[in-house]
């Protein structure tokens, strides 16, 4: 299908080296015809000082200090539209855990970038609820945290002793020679792990299935390639 230049009017085709994704923004026929349209604009204003720019720089801002300066949404609002508050229900009488749907680690905790740099999702949802960061740790009452559950109500201040001594306590310890269902950090059972890879093999997401049985996609991709779970055939 062609397009008409904004600029001159020229009917113009996509060029094999144009995508359809660039195509279907590109409004004009060359680089010269965009040029050319820039300057008949005149000066832009930056968008976050108001000064004046130049049409041939091509951007919404005056300088390198005006974009790191440029206007932003909110941590609060990038870190919710990334929770999922219908997730999985691991411990009776907590309710459902909240479950972050963004990036996260290789051991499945959420992480959200934070003044360039990452940060544990949990430990942001606790600075979110309280206005002070944990100290030192955060640490889940509902063992949801490698699916990156961010509930307040799940998480509560402790150190890393205390994280070892939950461990025990709820059997999630290493225990030698025990594997499958009968191991105690085992979430899933034998009919899981074949349930997941025949919903695997009709089409579901590594995404999908993590939210359905309550573990990482690092786990589930594990599982559908037979890296874990090994002996369930």
């Amino acid at each position: 299908m062609n397009k008409k230049c904004v600029n001159c009017g020229v009917l113009f085709s996509r060029p094999d080296r144009v995508g359809q994704a660039a195509w279907r923004q590109r409004q004009f026929c060359s680089a010269s015809c965009y040029n050319n349209h820039r300057r008949d604009e005149g000066p832009g204003s930056c968008a976050t000082c108001g000064g004046a720019i130049s049409p041939r720089k091509g951007t919404n801002y005056c300088s390198r200090a005006c974009w790191r300066n440029r206007s932003r949404r909110s941590v609060e609002d990038r870190f919710w539209a990334k929770v999922n508050k219908s997730g999985p229900t691991l411990v009776a009488g907590l309710g459902p855990c909240h479950v972050w749907t963004g990036s996260r680690d290789h051991h499945g905790y959420g992480v959200l970038s934070v003044g360039g740099r990452p940060v544990k999702a949990h430990r942001i949802a606790f600075f979110l609820a309280l206005g002070r960061w944990p100290q030192p740790s955060t640490l889940h009452c509902c063992d949801g945290g490698t699916i990156g559950c961010v509930r307040i109500e799940h998480l509560r201040e402790g150190t890393q002793s205390d994280n070892s001594r939950d461990m025990v306590q709820r059997g999630r310890h290493y225990q030698p020679g025990l594997k499958g269902a009968r191991h105690p950090n085992s979430k899933l059972t034998e009919d899981d792990v074949r349930e997941t890879r025949r919903r695997f093999s009709s089409g579901a997401t590594l995404g999908e299935l993590a939210e359905v049985f309550g573990v990482s996609r690092d786990n589930i991709g594990l599982i559908v390639r037979r890296k874990a779970w090994r002996h369930v055939s």
